[in-house]
């Protein structure tokens, strides 16, 4: 099975999946990534950061980006006059 990796991009910084996971292909990888996303979220939700920039890509074995997910949150308060 092919293997692929879940490397998350801050700003310019990289935090490099260099283990990896094996997938039946690349569309069952995209699933996978798409639930991290929904877990990052959903934790960023809840700790209320003002703003927040985040991307995945996914990559396969020779290092090749088949999918980016980017996600951002900007929270904005007004009051009222």
């Amino acid at each position: 099975m092919p293997k692929f990796h879940l490397h998350i991009r801050d700003g310019d910084a990289m935090i490099r999946d260099e283990e990896g996971q094996e997938f039946v292909d690349a569309a069952e990888a995209r699933v996978e990534a798409e639930a991290a996303v929904r877990e990052i979220l959903a934790t960023v939700l809840t700790g209320n950061p003002p703003r927040f920039i985040r991307t995945i890509q996914l990559a396969d074995d020779e290092g090749k980006v088949v999918v980016t997910i980017s996600m951002k949150v900007e929270t904005t308060i007004t009051e009222p006059p």
